[in-house]
């Protein structure tokens, strides 16, 4: 019966797998056997090629999540006619004015009760969405490419006797 253990040792895969005792070795009570892999991987270039254009998918996608937050918080703060004058409210009108400002204008607005509804907002929040998304896949598409990696790959299998056969 084999057993097989796998864990990782600074960046290498290692499997080791240990055999039952074949019938002669079993007579020996101080007899061992087993079998190990070491599998190592180098790091080259690509890789760190692809880990930097992941980190600047992830900052791109963070940008995106903070930019259509604050649109969203303009959004909920006009259609319930938040107080202006509040600091809050009024840091997210000045952080978002610059990015519904191109879209002013498309459509008219329309007040429901006490509040207004901005359209330029909503089309602004759906335009930078898929714009990043775009810029995302793109991006990603310089990881859809292989990229080659030199793996070492040792095999040992040994049996240890402390007595005579």
């Amino acid at each position: 019966m084999a057993i097989q253990r796998k864990y990782t040792d600074n960046g290498a895969t290692v499997t080791v797998v240990e055999e039952q005792l074949s019938p002669v070795v079993e007579a020996h009570a101080d007899a061992t056997t087993g079998e190990s892999e070491v599998v190592s991987r180098s790091i080259g270039p690509a890789d760190v090629a692809q880990s930097w254009v992941r980190f600047m998918q992830a900052i791109f996608a963070f940008g995106l999540l903070v930019a259509e937050t604050a649109l969203t918080f303009r959004l909920v703060f006009a259609l319930s006619a938040a107080n202006a004058a509040n600091g809050f409210v009024s840091f997210i009108y000045d952080v978002t004015g610059p990015l519904v400002a191109p879209f002013e204008g498309i459509a008219a607005e329309s007040a429901s009760g006490t509040g207004v509804f901005e359209p330029e907002t909503l089309i602004a929040m759906t335009v930078y969405f898929f714009a990043a998304m775009l810029v995302i896949a793109f991006v990603g598409l310089a990881l859809a490419a292989p990229t080659p990696h030199t793996d070492v790959v040792t095999r040992e299998r040994h049996t240890t006797y402390d007595g005579h056969v």
